[in-house]
């Protein structure tokens, strides 16, 4: 259990980490210049910027719908799991807890890969529980 909470973790931290790669930037912003007609001058100047060789923005960061903050409150939220016995109160709780900071995070902290490792992680807990595949199924909200 410990080895899915380590891994969903590091994979939350690599989506918000941000290494500068001028190709994927130029690809990154020229999306967004399309998509997005009220920010264009925003875009073309920092897209200027990169070609330039200047400092520029991050051009991925508004796509962010989670920070270090989310990343932490659920690393506590699995690390409290872990420490607790099988029942149904507190799988329950966990489910919702989790369900919570997902939509605080616009739906984005969860995707479909995070889904099936959490619900791994939260079944491995909950081995021992009659009818934990139901009600995870019917309490989870990603």
């Amino acid at each position: 259990m410990k080895q899915l909470k380590a891994e969903l973790i590091a994979d939350l931290q690599l989506c918000i980490s941000y290494e500068a790669n001028r190709e994927n930037d130029i690809l990154c912003m020229v999306e967004r210049y399309l998509k997005c007609k009220k920010e264009r001058g925003d875009i073309l100047e920092n897209l200027h910027s990169l070609l330039d060789g200047k400092p520029y923005q991050n051009p991925y960061a508004v796509y962010y719908f989670y920070g270090q903050k989310e990343i932490e409150a659920l690393e506590k939220i699995l690390e409290t799991y872990l420490g607790e016995t099988a029942n149904i109160l507190d799988f329950i709780r966990t489910i919702t807890q989790i369900n919570a900071l997902h939509a605080q995070c616009s739906g984005e902290l969860i995707d479909e890969w995070r889904s099936i490792t959490l619900e791994e992680f939260l079944l491995l807990g909950a081995s021992t529980m009659p009818l934990a595949e139901d009600l995870l199924a019917t309490h989870k909200r990603w």
